[in-house]
């Protein structure tokens, strides 16, 4: 079989936040197995020159990359939320130059129900954009069956068929080395029973009262 050759379109680390570090994630899972894969970086150092990925210096030069990657043969994997302006509208960019070059993109749709314009009533102004990356998608991939629920009552023109819900762990999350604490810390630690670390904040959505019941 012939490599593939892909594209990954979103955030890459740092910030090592979520979906950034997922997309890491599949590049260097594409390529372990032979593929191509480079990633566009839209993230917050999209301007910083890096061998890791592509940077983003502004939005003129965002659609040359398109066009360029998509005629080596690319194919394009966008990677969008709701929970903002920008990230749906430049996602939905990249589906029009991925159809003006005679293929569609793959989607994969980061976040949980609640979202700033998802589900679909609390789409406002947002809702065309996010509906338009839904129907152009030739699949699209979310992290649960209730949110495929959510995406397939946008309208008649998604087809259920194409969206997969994968839940958002990989193998690689189990990757670590160990680091020794500072000696106050370890035994203030040691005098715990359970310990709670929150690297920014518990935020809203993320199972907060299950991670304490839990405890």
């Amino acid at each position: 079989m012939s490599a593939f050759k892909i594209l990954q379109i979103g955030s890459y680390p740092p910030p090592f936040s979520g979906w950034s570090v997922r997309i890491k994630y599949l590049r260097d899972g594409f390529r372990e197995r032979g593929d191509v894969c480079e990633v566009l970086n839209l993230g917050k150092n999209r301007r910083v020159k890096s061998p890791e990925y592509m940077d983003v210096q502004n939005g003129f030069h965002y659609v040359v990359s398109l066009f360029r990657m998509r005629l080596k043969g690319y194919c394009f994997h966008i990677h969008v939320n709701a929970q903002a302006v920008k990230g749906p509208i430049l996602g939905l960019l990249a589906h029009v130059v991925s159809l003006l070059t005679f293929r569609r993109a793959a989607l994969t749709f980061h976040g949980g129900l609640k979202q700033l314009y998802f589900p679909k009533q609390n789409g406002g102004k947002m809702f065309p954009v996010i509906w338009m990356n839904f129907v152009l998608s030739n699949l699209i991939v979310c992290n649960d069956a209730s949110i495929k629920a959510e995406i397939a009552r946008y309208g008649p023109l998604i087809d259920a068929r194409k969206i997969h819900p994968i839940p958002a762990f990989s193998r690689q999350y189990l990757a670590y080395e160990p680091v020794k604490l500072p000696d106050e810390i370890e035994s203030f630690a040691q005098q715990k029973k359970s310990l709670i670390v929150s690297y920014i904040v518990l935020r809203n959505g993320f199972y907060i009262e299950t991670l304490l019941a839990f405890l």
